[in-house]
């Protein structure tokens, strides 16, 4: 898989963060979760997705997130370094839409397909 320079520089900082940078209680992660959020990333590139914004949380843990920027959608496929990963889906202000589940690396189900492509073609006809 071909990473954007992007991609490649959020993981080499997550890899590379000092233990305690989430004040103090923050740990790097480990290249176990990258390469568990690797292999998700390639599902999302095969369906023929564009990439996600890469986060790292404080216990070291990666999100792979899309949102809108004009409606309330966020998607979040939370990589924890196991064989498996959390999505949750969540539409509306009041989250009065909200999918969610824990799936395999080598799955990607068809409602989180659906709504990276809603989100990016809402994005898009934002611009």
């Amino acid at each position: 898989m071909k990473l954007s320079k992007y991609e490649f520089d959020r993981f080499e900082m997550f890899l590379t963060e000092e233990p305690g940078w989430n004040n103090g209680e923050g740990v790097p992660t480990t290249r176990k979760h990258v390469r568990s959020a690797l292999r998700v990333m390639e599902l999302i590139q095969t369906a023929g997705l564009p990439g996600p914004s890469l986060c790292m949380g404080s216990c070291g843990e990666l999100a792979l997130i899309y949102q809108t920027r004009e409606t309330d959608t966020y998607i979040t496929l939370e990589i924890f370094g196991r064989r498996y990963y959390d999505v949750i889906v969540i539409r509306g202000e009041n989250f009065e839409d909200c999918r969610y589940g824990c799936y395999p690396l080598d799955v990607l189900p068809e409602f989180v397909i659906d709504a990276i492509k809603r989100v990016t073609s809402e994005n898009a006809q934002a611009k």
